[in-house]
């Protein structure tokens, strides 16, 4: 099972700070949504963070919206495309 959040030690190891205060600032920095527990230290969902960090996991089988939004492009005049729709132009 795929856990939720990551580790503290992910969180230290992504950041490079040791202290909760600075992780945050770091994770702020880096555009990574947060939530922040009692007693300070941020908690990040691994799902937002393969999102935030351009690493989600490929779209399922038979899922063809995902599929299709994961191969857009930029076509000409910087509109958003899919793959076969640049081809085309």
């Amino acid at each position: 099972m795929t856990p939720l959040w990551l580790t503290i030690e992910q969180i230290k190891a992504l950041t490079g700070r040791q202290m909760p205060t600075a992780q945050c600032r770091a994770l702020d920095s880096m555009g990574i949504k947060y939530l922040t527990r009692p007693d300070g230290s941020p908690i990040v969902g691994v799902d937002h963070f393969r999102q935030a960090t351009g690493c989600a996991p490929p779209a399922a089988e038979g899922d063809v919206e995902a599929l299709a939004r994961s191969y857009q492009v930029r076509g000409r005049g910087g509109n958003v495309v899919s793959i076969s729709e640049a081809r085309k132009a």
